[in-house]
């Protein structure tokens, strides 16, 4: 997602998150009034004002201040995006022990291999490893992340490190650890091992739930493999969850379906539903939905 000043409060809530131990709707207004002034300069597009009021805090070792930092350089807010010096301040919150960075750098490592080493995988390994140690330290992303680069079978692949056996056996038991913590990323990848069983629609049920349970909803709302099984009320019902999730969270996409692409798709399921059952999934979709945070105030 493009770096903007919305963007930039998400950033300050989500990690804030992970900074003080609070979950996001009780680190928000916290995070929000801390930054106030990081934020100002940012909506004036003040940019040099903005890094130097977060370099303050950063070289005090606020750890979300170096968080922000990174995500400035990353996405070039201001000047060129340098992403040697977002991986130098997501590198010292990392090494203070904080999670978020750890993941961040994982990914930096992973989509920005080639610019980064020349080679199309040649920081992948790295990417893994700061996965890996997010995962230790109790990050249900980090462990999703680490799930997801090793069932890519991309290092046993392009490096002799690991060996492809090696490789799934980890992306199961990283899957495994974040599913426990609820992470819906991980909890799909779960209920997708189980699709020729009798219980898939169970555990991709499972998977939906939760704001961070997009793709599950996805999958039962708007695929075609799934309908067996999905009645076009319950699939109605997972559609407007999803076109939901999207307005609150900020995602572009899911699965290459774009928000506009979902609407015209949800009016072609509602135009089969006689005005009952349109009325019963509409009213479902709007339960399961509403303690959902929007993401974006």
């Amino acid at each position: 997602m493009p770096f903007s000043v919305r963007g930039t409060a998400l950033a300050a809530v989500t990690a804030a998150s992970i900074v003080l131990g609070a979950p996001p709707s009780l680190a928000q207004g916290q995070a929000i009034d801390d930054y106030r002034d990081v934020t100002e300069f940012l909506g004036a597009g003040d940019y040099p004002a903005a890094v130097e009021a977060l370099a303050q805090r950063a070289d005090q070792g606020e750890e979300l201040a170096q968080l922000l930092l990174g995500e400035l350089y990353l996405s070039g807010m201001g000047s060129p995006p340098n992403p040697q010096l977002a991986i130098a301040w997501f590198r010292r919150a990392a090494v203070a022990g904080n999670a978020h960075a750890m993941v961040r750098l994982g990914q930096v490592y992973q989509d920005m291999s080639y610019p980064l080493s020349g080679e199309p995988f040649g920081t992948w390994p790295t990417a893994a490893g700061w996965f890996v140690m997010a995962a230790a330290a109790g990050s249900p992303a980090g462990a999703a992340h680490a799930g997801l680069i090793f069932s890519s079978g991309t290092l046993s692949r392009e490096t002799e490190l690991i060996s492809r056996e090696a490789e799934t056996a980890l992306a199961r038991r990283y899957f495994e650890q974040a599913a426990e913590a609820g992470n819906g990323r991980a909890r799909w990848q779960l209920a997708m091992t189980h699709r020729d069983e009798p219980d898939f629609l169970d555990h991709m049920r499972q998977a939906a739930e939760g704001m961070d349970g997009i793709v599950a909803q996805h999958t039962l709302g708007l695929s075609d493999w799934v309908e067996e099984g999905v009645t076009p009320r319950e699939q109605y019902r997972w559609a407007l969850i999803t076109q939901r999730n999207l307005e609150l969270s900020g995602v572009h996409e899911v699965f290459g379906d774009s928000a506009e692409d979902i609407a015209v798709m949800i009016e072609d399921i509602a135009a089969g539903l006689d005005e009952t059952d349109r009325g019963t999934a509409e009213a479902e979709a709007e339960a399961f939905t509403a303690d959902w945070v929007d993401l974006y105030p």
